[in-house]
């Protein structure tokens, strides 16, 4: 479990500043949370965290498709949501996996510039995701599993269902 301690080494050598303002503390109606130490002035900053260490909707999605497809791909039975992940589709009828040729019919349209945007993002977080993980870790994440392919299908499966 980690400390309010490390938990604010770590915010200080992450670029967090303000930190000498604040500390965690249990509320008995809302549970823990950030309470200030000191008294705060109106307009004044009372911490600034750099926006890459925050949880954002994305960086959250990154995360769930590493879990659906990791449970996906276990050999073990996985108690809990194995049948609902069974009951994913094999395939989806998306643009994002249209062959070159099959885009190319739509060249001039919003659908075409959509799907290469989306194309484009989904390699960047693939090659972003070997490079911090899938490379480092492949005796957990082996490429034939965890392909560019596979991950774009899970990654457009969680997106639908937002």
């Amino acid at each position: 479990m980690t400390t309010e301690s490390e938990l604010k080494k770590w915010l200080e050598e992450s670029g967090a500043e303000g930190l000498d303002k604040v500390g965690l503390d249990n509320f008995s109606d809302t549970g823990q949370g950030i309470k200030t130490l000191q008294d705060i002035k109106k307009g004044e900053v009372i911490m600034s965290i750099p926006s890459s260490l925050l949880w954002t909707v994305e960086e959250a999605l990154k995360d769930l498709l590493l879990f659906v497809k990791s449970r996906k791909e276990e050999e073990k039975e996985y108690q809990g949501r194995k049948q609902h992940l069974k009951l994913l589709p094999a395939a989806y009828n998306s643009s994002v996996f249209f062959s070159d040729e099959e885009l190319e019919v739509c060249c001039g349209s919003t659908l075409y510039d959509f799907t290469c945007e989306s194309k484009k993002r989904v390699e960047e977080d693939y090659k972003n995701l070997c490079n911090t993980l899938f490379y480092q870790h492949m005796n957990i994440f082996p490429l034939d599993k965890f392909s560019l392919e596979e991950v774009s299908f899970c990654k457009v499966y969680l997106f639908s269902l937002i």
